[in-house]
């Protein structure tokens, strides 16, 4: 039977966020005051400059994050982020790359400004499939693509912050003063059509930069809508800190292993050659094992440390 039963636990995790809206709406601002807030509340000592280098900026808009930087924007001073000047092909492979390149850099939250141009843009999803022959039995080859994609983004060890651009509709209104006014609308999210389901906060940029949630795992969010500000991105980091932290049990849990282990064969040259022939058979050392190798290795080894306790 592969199933297995254990207590629930909450587990540390990393934001993948997005917001959408028509253009105007503040999506990069917003973007850039909430990894501020999250980096201020991971290294509440560290300068700003530093602090602003921890944050890295993937920008298919023609360098307009750059607009931000070193700047004063409705009274927070934005520092010098780490920016990456992205252009066609805008293939989700190339994303991919940026991620891992201001990931090596030191980058902690990374804001993929926009992610709209990895569906529809020169070399995106949609023109990839279009290049299959734009069957709909090619979006059986895609689908694999698709999903490493969304995989580099919900399943990264770095915070992800993503901006959606929005199919506009405009809707006239009228305002306190009974003058007709022209309200420009984000209705959709140019994206993968259940994308939305792959975040745990979407938030709707409106054109006053409220931002509204039409998806809020962390319940911080006023439902209603309110102006973002560094505070959210401190309120969210918190948020996403307060289960366990998976990778640092699982590498304390692999140390464990490898100490028994070794201290098996270190009392027994029978239980070393059986190692010696483990590894080769792998092709990986001892330290390499991952965690179901090396429960694999000890329980064939145990047969040793009981003639040894005899």
């Amino acid at each position: 039977m592969s199933f297995q039963i254990t207590l629930a636990q909450r587990e540390k995790l990393k934001a993948c966020i997005a917001l959408f809206g028509a253009s105007g709406g503040g999506k990069t601002f917003t973007s850039l005051l909430l990894a501020y807030g999250m980096m201020k509340e991971a290294y509440p000592d560290m300068s700003d400059e530093d602090l602003w280098k921890k944050i890295g900026v993937i920008d298919t808009e023609h360098k307009r994050a750059l607009l931000y930087a070193d700047n004063t924007v409705k009274g927070y001073k934005i520092g010098r982020f780490k920016h990456i000047e992205f252009d066609a092909p805008y293939s989700t492979v190339r994303y991919h790359e940026a991620i891992e390149l201001l990931k090596k850099d030191g980058c902690e939250v990374i804001i993929a400004d926009s992610l709209s141009h990895a569906w529809e843009g020169i070399g995106g999803i949609l023109d990839q499939q279009q290049d299959l022959g734009g069957r709909f039995q090619d979006w059986k080859t895609m689908k694999p693509i698709i999903k490493d994609f969304i995989k580099s983004l919900t399943e990264n060890d770095v915070h992800i912050i993503a901006t959606l651009r929005a199919k506009q509709e405009y809707q006239a209104e009228r305002d306190d003063n009974d003058k007709l006014q022209i309200r420009k609308l984000g209705l959709k999210p140019i994206q993968k059509d259940d994308l939305e389901y792959e975040f745990m906060i979407v938030l709707r940029m409106e054109q006053s930069h409220n931002a509204i949630p039409t998806k809020d795992n962390s319940n911080l969010l006023n439902e209603n809508g309110e102006l973002i500000k560094s505070e959210h991105g401190a309120a969210i980091y918190k948020w996403l800190e307060l289960g366990i932290d998976v990778k640092a049990e699982q590498a304390k849990e692999k140390d464990n292993l490898i100490n028994q282990i070794k201290n098996i064969v270190n009392s027994s040259d029978d239980a070393a050659k059986m190692l010696g022939e483990i590894e080769f058979k792998s092709n990986q050392r001892l330290e390499e094992f991952n965690l179901k190798y090396l429960n694999a290795a000890l329980d064939r080894l145990q047969v040793f440390k009981t003639k040894e306790e005899k």
